[in-house]
């Protein structure tokens, strides 16, 4: 029996010695696989640092930077905290997939704070399938040349194509340096790679706010020398599908927004307001370089500041650039430096601009300083050759101004109407026909409209493509019915009425009907003896000229498009 009790033990050491064997071998051979898909949230007002997980989350950009992202990870910062320093991790999404850096929680977006990051608050390199968005971005570093704010970046000699970045929904401000212009950028996409062929396709930047910042607002480079001295762009990759649009920029230093090295981008639906230029600089509204088959429409610009050494215009085609330059339903006010800029060199040698054309249509401009449309020195007439630039059914308001207009060899310049003091718009097109002239400058061209266009109300005017509405046209315009077809239109005006390529278009960037809006005969006096007839049901509004002070009133507008005339009633006392 004893024999049997040591056989029994032993026959149970050999089996736990298996059985630990089995378990040790099994937590050696087998790694620990970390799955994609997976959320990591960040709370920097935490205590404690944690592994990244919502119960235990990362408190420091330090533990965030160490990790190498997957397609499909969410990266998702508390809102309401603020974390300091640099985002500068690794990896990269995939298609359908992406890497999302976004908000979670409530309250206040999330802030990252670069602290004078030269390179930002947010700086990603060589990164595909990457979305940034619902973020609070700031970065001061007063004694540095340059900072940037979110910065996305092909560097190290690398090559090919990074594809699929948002950078959407987020507000960045204070984003402060000392001098560098063309080194600064609230939102700043590039490379520092020249002659490696690399390049980015779908690249959007949408609904951002940028302001208060010693710097451009959104910028976006490519490879390639980007010497002037390289009209024939050697060694350049365009960017492709590259959307700028629903950005809020104001209060800037520099360029609100510059798009370099793209084909075909789309730069459409931005605001930019108030841009402080430093004596010495040049800055625009939103301008491109280098860039082909551009399309810059659906825009506002207003109060672009001129330093006195040049430029300080709403858009600009500039150096560098091919195919076609195009600018439609735009709204510029109260920009005293002008409308659009065509710079530099119209030939191969110098900057090398070889536009084969453009168009300036459905365009609206009010107290834009005269400059409308405005070529650079070295695009002189006399200096073939040039490219042809189409400009028709754009409304010019600029009654105080004279008007400062030019097309190039066999351009158009049609069916626009020219509220102006003086001017002599029609210098060098190939056809000047159907515009209407009034204000004090002379007609010119065929078929040519003198009369009052009859506006509805353009005094409006003021922030907001909503207040262009006034540039509509009342019932007896000489405008109605008075233009030219023009073939390839595009089909729509400021206003998103049709145009029909067949039958003759209205003169002017309205082509809707005529309002009958006749003032029947409102008499002066005191408003007390008045009384409203009842709450107007939205989305109607009205406004009255003068407090205390019956007079004409503003026109109501009502969803149908319609307008009327509020009617009053005296109360019997």
């Amino acid at each position: 029996m004893h024999r049997n009790l040591v056989r029994i033990f032993m026959k149970i050491m050999m089996l736990s010695a298996l059985l630990v064997t089995t378990v040790l071998s099994s937590t050696v051979l087998q790694p620990t696989v970390r799955a994609i898909n997976t959320s990591y949230y960040v709370d920097c007002s935490g205590g404690i640092n944690g592994n990244g997980s919502l119960g235990s989350p990362w408190n420091n950009l330090t533990s965030v930077n160490s990790q190498t992202f997957q397609s499909g990870d969410q990266l998702l910062f508390k809102r309401g905290t603020t974390c300091t320093g640099q985002l500068m991790f690794t990896g990269s999404g995939a298609s359908g997939s992406p890497i999302v850096v976004d908000a979670y929680g409530s309250g206040s977006l999330p802030i990252l704070n670069g602290n004078g990051n030269q390179d930002g608050a947010i700086y990603l390199q060589n990164i595909s399938y990457l979305t940034i968005q619902n973020l609070e971005i700031m970065n001061s570093g007063s004694s540095l040349p340059y900072v940037r704010g979110i910065q996305i970046k092909a560097t190290g000699g690398t090559t090919g194509t990074f594809r699929n970045i948002s950078i959407k929904n987020n507000v960045i401000h204070d984003i402060r340096g000392t001098s560098d212009h063309w080194s600064s950028g609230a939102i700043f996409v590039s490379s520092d790679t020249p002659n490696t062929n690399n390049n980015y396709d779908q690249l959007l930047i949408d609904n951002n706010t940028i302001y208060n910042s010693d710097t451009m607002g959104v910028v976006v480079t490519g490879s390639g020398s980007q010497s002037q001295t390289n009209p024939n762009m050697t060694g350049w990759t365009y960017n492709t599908n590259v959307k700028v649009s629903n950005n809020y920029i104001h209060d800037l230093k520099f360029d609100p927004i510059l798009v370099g090295a793209s084909d075909t981008p789309i730069i459409e639906y931005n605001r930019a307001y108030d841009i402080t230029t430093p004596s010495g600089e040049y800055t625009d509204g939103i301008w491109t370089f280098t860039s082909k088959n551009i399309w810059t429409q659906y825009n506002e610009v207003a109060r672009m500041t001129f330093s006195g050494s040049g430029d300080g215009l709403a858009f600009d085609c500039d150096w560098g650039g091919r195919g076609t330059c195009n600018h439609q339903y735009n709204y510029v006010h109260d920009n005293p430096y002008g409308f659009i800029l065509v710079c530099c060199s119209s030939n191969t040698t110098g900057n090398g601009n070889n536009y084969s054309g453009g168009v300036t249509r459905f365009n609206i401009t009010q107290n834009t300083g005269g400059a409308n449309i405005k070529w650079d020195g070295s695009q002189n007439p006399s200096t073939p050759p040039h490219f042809k630039m189409d400009i028709y059914n754009n409304t010019f308001y600029e009654p105080n101004q004279t008007l400062y207009a030019q097309t190039r060899d066999s351009g158009l310049f049609q069916n626009n109407i020219i509220v102006a003091s003086g001017g002599s718009p029609c210098t060098n097109a190939g056809t000047c026909s159907n515009n209407a002239f009034s204000g004090g400058i002379s007609s010119a061209g065929t078929s040519a409209v003198t009369n009052d266009p009859l506006f509805i109300l353009p005094s409006t005017g003021g922030d907001g493509r909503q207040n262009a509405e006034g540039f509509k046209l009342k019932v007896g315009s000489p405008a109605l019915g008075s233009g030219a077809v023009v073939s390839s239109n595009g089909g729509l005006d400021f206003f998103g009425n049709s145009v029909s390529s067949l039958a003759a278009p209205n003169i002017g960037a309205y082509n809707g009907a005529g309002f009958g809006v006749t003032n029947t005969g409102f008499e002066s006096g005191n408003l007390n003896s008045w009384t409203n007839l009842g709450e107007l049901p939205p989305p109607i509004r009205t406004r009255i000229a003068d407090r205390g002070r019956c007079r004409p009133l503003h026109l109501i507008q009502a969803s149908s498009n319609m307008l009327q005339v509020l009617r009053l009633t005296r109360s019997i006392s």
